[in-house]
Protein backbone atom coordinates (compact mmCIF):
# COMPACT_ATOMS: atom_id res chain seq x y z
CA UNK A 1 0.00 0.00 0.00
CA UNK A 2 1.25 3.79 -0.34
CA UNK A 3 -0.10 7.10 0.37
CA UNK A 4 -0.04 10.12 -2.59
CA UNK A 5 1.98 12.92 -1.96
CA UNK A 6 -0.72 14.95 -0.12
CA UNK A 7 -1.39 12.37 2.28
CA UNK A 8 -5.37 12.21 1.36
CA UNK A 9 -5.50 9.10 -1.00
CA UNK A 10 -4.26 5.51 -0.19
CA UNK A 11 -3.45 2.95 -2.59
CA UNK A 12 -3.92 -0.63 -1.32
CA UNK A 13 -2.65 -4.11 -3.91
CA UNK A 14 -4.47 -7.13 -3.59
CA UNK A 15 -3.50 -10.52 -4.25
CA UNK A 16 -6.80 -11.16 -6.98
CA UNK A 17 -4.97 -8.33 -8.76
CA UNK A 18 -6.88 -5.47 -8.33
CA UNK A 19 -6.27 -1.63 -6.24
CA UNK A 20 -8.45 -0.42 -4.09
CA UNK A 21 -8.78 3.40 -3.40
CA UNK A 22 -9.58 5.22 -0.25
CA UNK A 23 -9.82 8.78 0.46
CA UNK A 24 -9.37 10.64 4.07
CA UNK A 25 -12.58 11.84 5.09
CA UNK A 26 -14.65 12.66 8.79
CA UNK A 27 -16.40 10.33 10.59
CA UNK A 28 -19.86 11.47 10.74
CA UNK A 29 -20.31 9.23 13.51
CA UNK A 30 -17.03 10.09 15.49
CA UNK A 31 -16.05 13.46 14.05
CA UNK A 32 -12.69 11.72 13.25
CA UNK A 33 -10.56 11.16 10.26
CA UNK A 34 -11.36 8.13 8.54
CA UNK A 35 -10.68 6.09 5.20
CA UNK A 36 -13.72 5.45 2.91
CA UNK A 37 -13.14 3.68 -0.38
CA UNK A 38 -13.93 5.24 -3.16
CA UNK A 39 -12.86 3.12 -6.33
CA UNK A 40 -11.86 -0.32 -7.46
CA UNK A 41 -9.38 -0.86 -10.04
CA UNK A 42 -8.59 -4.49 -12.14
CA UNK A 43 -4.87 -3.69 -12.79
CA UNK A 44 -3.43 -7.01 -13.05
CA UNK A 45 -3.66 -10.74 -13.43
CA UNK A 46 -2.47 -11.75 -9.96
CA UNK A 47 -0.99 -10.30 -7.29
CA UNK A 48 -0.01 -6.82 -6.53
CA UNK A 49 3.30 -6.35 -5.05
CA UNK A 50 4.66 -2.89 -5.84
CA UNK A 51 2.58 0.47 -5.67
CA UNK A 52 4.44 4.03 -6.13
CA UNK A 53 2.62 7.62 -6.67
CA UNK A 54 3.91 10.95 -8.32
CA UNK A 55 0.91 13.73 -8.41
CA UNK A 56 -1.68 11.92 -9.92
CA UNK A 57 -0.30 8.87 -11.20
CA UNK A 58 -0.13 6.11 -9.70
CA UNK A 59 2.35 3.22 -10.62
CA UNK A 60 2.06 -0.51 -10.20
CA UNK A 61 3.54 -4.04 -10.35
CA UNK A 62 2.39 -7.17 -10.16
CA UNK A 63 3.17 -10.97 -10.35
CA UNK A 64 2.03 -11.01 -14.15
CA UNK A 65 5.00 -9.38 -15.32
CA UNK A 66 3.34 -6.08 -16.10
CA UNK A 67 4.04 -2.37 -15.08
CA UNK A 68 0.87 -0.21 -15.45
CA UNK A 69 0.96 3.69 -14.53
CA UNK A 70 -2.97 4.63 -14.01
CA UNK A 71 -3.86 8.44 -14.00
CA UNK A 72 -6.40 9.15 -10.54
CA UNK A 73 -9.22 11.54 -11.07
CA UNK A 74 -8.46 11.52 -15.13
CA UNK A 75 -10.05 10.02 -17.74
CA UNK A 76 -6.79 9.31 -19.33
CA UNK A 77 -5.80 5.78 -20.67
CA UNK A 78 -3.57 3.79 -18.64
CA UNK A 79 0.30 3.19 -19.74
CA UNK A 80 1.27 -0.48 -19.77
CA UNK A 81 4.94 -2.27 -20.18
CA UNK A 82 5.72 -5.95 -20.14
CA UNK A 83 9.78 -5.53 -20.28
CA UNK A 84 10.30 -7.83 -17.52
CA UNK A 85 10.51 -11.34 -17.74
CA UNK A 86 9.31 -12.70 -13.88
CA UNK A 87 7.59 -10.76 -11.92
CA UNK A 88 7.72 -7.35 -11.12
CA UNK A 89 9.00 -6.54 -7.28
CA UNK A 90 9.35 -2.85 -7.15
CA UNK A 91 8.32 0.45 -8.85
CA UNK A 92 9.28 3.84 -7.56
CA UNK A 93 9.00 7.33 -8.68
CA UNK A 94 11.89 9.73 -8.88
CA UNK A 95 12.26 13.24 -9.87
CA UNK A 96 14.78 15.37 -11.44
CA UNK A 97 15.07 19.51 -10.52
CA UNK A 98 12.77 20.43 -13.03
CA UNK A 99 10.48 18.04 -11.54
CA UNK A 100 10.86 15.44 -14.51
CA UNK A 101 9.91 12.37 -13.27
CA UNK A 102 11.01 8.99 -13.92
CA UNK A 103 9.62 5.38 -12.81
CA UNK A 104 12.49 2.85 -12.16
CA UNK A 105 11.29 -0.59 -12.06
CA UNK A 106 12.43 -3.73 -10.67
CA UNK A 107 12.01 -7.49 -11.15
CA UNK A 108 13.02 -11.47 -10.01
CA UNK A 109 14.53 -11.38 -13.63
CA UNK A 110 17.58 -9.28 -12.19
CA UNK A 111 16.17 -6.23 -14.86
CA UNK A 112 15.91 -2.74 -13.64
CA UNK A 113 14.29 -0.06 -16.12
CA UNK A 114 14.37 3.32 -15.83
CA UNK A 115 11.05 4.50 -17.78
CA UNK A 116 9.83 7.68 -18.88
CA UNK A 117 6.21 8.30 -19.24
CA UNK A 118 4.53 10.00 -22.62
CA UNK A 119 1.42 10.32 -23.87
CA UNK A 120 0.69 7.00 -25.30
CA UNK A 121 3.58 4.69 -23.48
CA UNK A 122 6.20 4.40 -20.84
CA UNK A 123 9.32 5.19 -22.73
CA UNK A 124 12.44 2.59 -21.91
CA UNK A 125 15.42 4.90 -21.21
CA UNK A 126 17.86 2.78 -19.79
CA UNK A 127 17.92 -1.40 -19.15
CA UNK A 128 20.23 -2.69 -16.30
CA UNK A 129 20.96 -6.04 -15.60
CA UNK A 130 21.97 -6.68 -12.25
CA UNK A 131 23.44 -9.66 -10.30
CA UNK A 132 20.59 -10.07 -8.24
CA UNK A 133 17.06 -10.02 -7.87
CA UNK A 134 15.55 -7.07 -6.93
CA UNK A 135 13.21 -6.60 -3.65
CA UNK A 136 12.60 -3.35 -3.27
CA UNK A 137 13.15 0.49 -4.78
CA UNK A 138 13.09 3.93 -2.74
CA UNK A 139 13.80 7.12 -2.87
CA UNK A 140 13.03 10.34 -4.58
CA UNK A 141 16.04 12.28 -5.73
CA UNK A 142 17.97 8.64 -6.57
CA UNK A 143 16.81 5.16 -6.86
CA UNK A 144 18.43 3.12 -4.42
CA UNK A 145 17.94 -0.63 -5.61
CA UNK A 146 17.87 -3.74 -3.22
CA UNK A 147 19.53 -6.81 -4.36
CA UNK A 148 21.01 -9.50 -2.52
CA UNK A 149 23.35 -8.39 0.12
CA UNK A 150 23.37 -4.56 -0.97
CA UNK A 151 21.87 -1.18 -2.17
CA UNK A 152 23.28 0.22 -5.22
CA UNK A 153 21.82 3.82 -6.03
CA UNK A 154 21.45 5.74 -9.27
CA UNK A 155 20.45 8.99 -10.82
CA UNK A 156 17.45 9.92 -12.90
CA UNK A 157 19.36 9.07 -16.04
CA UNK A 158 20.58 5.48 -14.45
CA UNK A 159 24.17 6.07 -13.79
CA UNK A 160 25.90 4.15 -11.09
CA UNK A 161 26.42 6.53 -8.26
CA UNK A 162 26.99 4.46 -4.52
CA UNK A 163 27.07 0.80 -3.37
CA UNK A 164 26.42 0.03 0.21
CA UNK A 165 27.83 -3.74 1.38
CA UNK A 166 25.97 -4.80 4.10
CA UNK A 167 28.10 -7.68 6.14
CA UNK A 168 28.93 -10.95 4.55
CA UNK A 169 27.56 -13.07 7.12
CA UNK A 170 24.08 -11.64 6.45
CA UNK A 171 20.79 -12.81 4.54
CA UNK A 172 19.95 -11.23 1.52
CA UNK A 173 17.64 -7.97 2.47
CA UNK A 174 13.95 -7.84 1.55
CA UNK A 175 13.18 -4.17 2.60
CA UNK A 176 14.64 -0.77 2.65
CA UNK A 177 13.66 3.01 3.04
CA UNK A 178 15.04 6.10 3.52
CA UNK A 179 14.68 9.59 5.89
CA UNK A 180 12.48 12.37 3.80
CA UNK A 181 16.06 14.47 3.29
CA UNK A 182 17.36 11.08 2.35
CA UNK A 183 20.38 11.34 5.05
CA UNK A 184 19.97 7.77 6.18
CA UNK A 185 18.80 4.50 4.52
CA UNK A 186 18.15 1.44 6.24
CA UNK A 187 18.26 -2.03 5.16
CA UNK A 188 16.26 -5.13 6.45
CA UNK A 189 17.33 -8.38 6.32
CA UNK A 190 15.46 -10.83 7.88
CA UNK A 191 16.94 -10.72 11.19
CA UNK A 192 19.11 -6.84 11.16
CA UNK A 193 18.33 -3.64 9.98
CA UNK A 194 21.39 -1.45 8.68
CA UNK A 195 21.77 1.92 9.05
CA UNK A 196 23.89 3.86 6.61
CA UNK A 197 24.92 7.34 5.98
CA UNK A 198 23.80 8.18 2.56
CA UNK A 199 26.71 10.43 1.55
CA UNK A 200 29.27 8.47 3.10
CA UNK A 201 27.88 4.41 2.02
CA UNK A 202 28.97 3.75 5.96
CA UNK A 203 26.99 1.53 8.44
CA UNK A 204 26.24 3.72 11.41
CA UNK A 205 24.63 1.00 13.13
CA UNK A 206 22.79 -2.63 13.01
CA UNK A 207 19.95 -3.74 14.86
CA UNK A 208 18.58 -6.85 15.07
CA UNK A 209 14.99 -6.63 14.03
CA UNK A 210 12.71 -8.45 11.73
CA UNK A 211 11.51 -5.97 9.12
CA UNK A 212 11.27 -1.82 9.02
CA UNK A 213 8.93 -0.58 10.46
CA UNK A 214 10.10 2.94 12.16
CA UNK A 215 10.38 6.32 11.39
CA UNK A 216 13.14 8.52 10.90
CA UNK A 217 12.23 11.54 13.81
CA UNK A 218 15.28 13.72 14.04
CA UNK A 219 18.60 11.22 14.17
CA UNK A 220 19.19 8.04 13.10
CA UNK A 221 19.49 6.87 16.80
CA UNK A 222 15.55 7.63 17.45
CA UNK A 223 14.38 3.85 16.07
Amino acid sequence: MALNESRDTLAVGLSNGNIELYRRVLSEATEQPTWSRFDNIQAHNGEVTSISWRKDMLATGGRDRFVHVIFINSARPSLTVDFHTSSVTAVNWIVDEDENATLVSGGADKALFFLAPTDETLEREKWIKTASSICDIKGRKHAYVAQGKQVASYDIRGELIKKYETEKWTKNLISICLDDKEEFLAASCQVNVFVFEVERASVGHVVPVHAIRYFFIKTVDVI
